[in-house]
């Protein structure tokens, strides 16, 4: 007789089709603030996307209008006045701005790690903290500045001074939105180390999570921020 777990030779069935082995066992011993940080990060990658995705077309916007400018200036004598301005003044500081999250993101930002890389896991990650607590001060006062100095243009009607008189608000109001989108990867990522100083979530599971937000899937290297 063969055992319930068994098949008629004698050998126990392998998993079900399309089912993955380890995904179940991965997923229970998954930490629980690695699970309760997961919907948070996937929705702070959707923003950054967003931003990147729209940072993308202003920079293609200012290679189009350059090329053009030049063509219509030294083939047609006639520049695009606007050009310098519209490039300067607000395409340049949207693609600052918007990729401002996503830099923080993939850890492109400076830092100075020469003796933080030398410290254990959880000394690290408690440092870290500390400093994000810091430049999320910053930032944060930045932001509310920020928003202030754009609505008193708004309210004014300020304009920029040139050959085309652009209104200077939606330059200004692209200070606290970079901000903003800081502020949410500097909470995901200050959740993150809080945990793995405390012990409560890894700190290598941190990094994956916050790059490729899944529950547990497999993550190749090359995926991980």
């Amino acid at each position: 007789m063969t055992s319930p777990g068994e098949d008629a030779a004698g050998t126990s069935p392998g998993p079900a089709p399309g089912l993955d082995p380890h995904g179940a066992a991965e997923r229970d011993t998954a930490p629980a603030l690695q699970r309760a940080l997961a919907p948070l990060s996937r929705f702070v990658l959707l923003v950054e996307r967003l931003s990147m995705a729209i940072a993308g077309i202003c920079f293609v916007m200012i290679v189009l209008i350059t090329a053009v400018d030049v063509a219509m200036r030294y083939v047609f004598n006639a520049p695009l006045i606007w050009a310098f301005e519209l490039i300067s003044d607000y395409l340049m500081v949207a693609i600052f701005f918007l990729a401002i999250g996503a830099t923080q993101r993939f850890n492109q930002n400076i830092g100075v790690d020469i003796l933080v890389r030398r410290l254990p896991e959880r000394p690290r990650a408690a440092l870290a903290a500390a400093c994000l607590v810091l430049v999320l001060g910053y930032i944060g006062l930045v932001g509310h500045a920020g928003w202030y100095v754009f609505a008193d243009a708004w309210s004014n009607g300020d304009v920029l001074a040139g050959a085309i008189a652009w209104p200077r608000w939606p330059a200004l109001l692209l200070v606290p939105i970079g901000c903003g989108l800081l502020v949410l990867r500097l909470i995901v990522d200050l959740i993150g180390n809080l945990g793995a100083a405390g012990g409560a979530l890894d700190l290598a599971a941190h990094r994956r999570v916050r790059a490729i937000p899944v529950e547990l899937g497999p993550v190749s290297r090359g995926e991980i921020a």
